[in-house]
């Protein structure tokens, strides 16, 4: 609807209707200002991010790197409690944080910096309030931690790739300790090795994996018995803690498939030489299959 108090679009709560930034027609360069001697968008990006070393443009740019390794090509928004969307599958959306550090500096230097990575935990807003969430909070799935690590300004080139080292943390790992900033000293303490740009993609698919299994609710006895028991097929023993897994290799063609409690008859236990048994997890289409044969 319009105000009429200043004709202006606004939805039902009143707030101003605003086209969503990420699909917003993404500038070439070549747009120029009008009235301004025939400047460019590309004379202004030359005049405010030509120092690619600088803190604001280094993280741009690191936030640009870890997009495109996952092929995001949508614009950056500012004010997202995240850095990046992820859609690695037709169901998943995987909320990516974004640091950066360096040794170099564009100010005056006795000695390199140690390099750190703040600011992990941030405030919400909600837009429909105005307010910010009373405390700050973890609210990406996935953090990667961005290190350019040259050391020589001398021959300090920012268009080199191959000179960023890239640490990737599933979030639980941040949540246990609650930390707000790490260093090197403390990703190296805690295993985690840094990875090449052409890698990165693949790493940060095994953090959130890891994320996923870590924070997946655990299926509890009783929702494991009313699901067995409400199956439209046998289960010949009883479950057991072998069917927690939140991930498994399809017993007929080895997909992974995950589950929960809602899924637990994507597992069949059968008899087998041990106390327990043994189970075979089948994929969607495999189940549908077992389930017909055994009607």
């Amino acid at each position: 609807m319009v105000d009429p108090s200043d004709g202006i679009p606004r939805d039902s709560a009143g707030w101003i209707i605003r086209p969503d930034p990420t699909t917003r027609r993404r500038l070439t360069g070549d747009e120029a200002f009008a009235g301004v001697g025939g400047a460019t968008v590309s004379d202004f990006w030359r005049f405010a991010m030509q120092d690619l070393q600088m803190n604001n443009t280094r993280g741009y740019l690191a936030e640009f790197l870890v997009g495109r390794a996952l092929g995001i090509e949508s614009n950056r928004v500012e004010w997202d409690p995240f850095d990046l969307l992820w859609h690695p599958n037709s169901t998943d959306s995987v909320r990516i944080e974004v640091k950066s550090s360096a040794y170099l500096q564009t100010w005056k230097q006795r000695q390199l910096s140690k390099p750190k990575f703040s600011g992990l935990k941030g405030k919400v807003l909600d837009e429909d309030s105005g307010e910010y969430s009373p405390r700050a909070d973890y609210n990406a799935d996935v953090y990667v931690m961005c290190l350019n690590v040259q050391k020589n300004p001398e021959t300090f080139d920012p268009l080199d790739i191959n000179l960023w080292k890239f640490f990737v943390v599933p979030r639980h790992r941040l949540a246990v300790n609650g930390f707000a900033s790490i260093d090197l000293r403390w990703l190296e303490r805690e295993s985690v090795s840094p990875v090449e740009f052409r890698s990165l993609r693949d790493e940060i698919g095994r953090a959130w994996h890891s994320e996923w299994t870590a924070t997946r609710r655990p299926a509890i006895s009783a929702e494991k018995k009313a699901a067995r028991a409400n199956a439209d097929f046998n289960v010949p023993i009883d479950f057991s803690q072998v069917d927690d897994r939140p991930a498994a290799p399809c017993t007929s063609c080895g997909s992974s498939t995950l589950y929960d409690a809602a899924e637990l008859h994507v597992i069949r236990s059968a008899h087998g030489s041990s106390s327990t048994g043994h189970f075979d997890t089948y994929c969607p289409r495999h189940l549908a299959d077992w389930i017909d044969a055994h009607r």
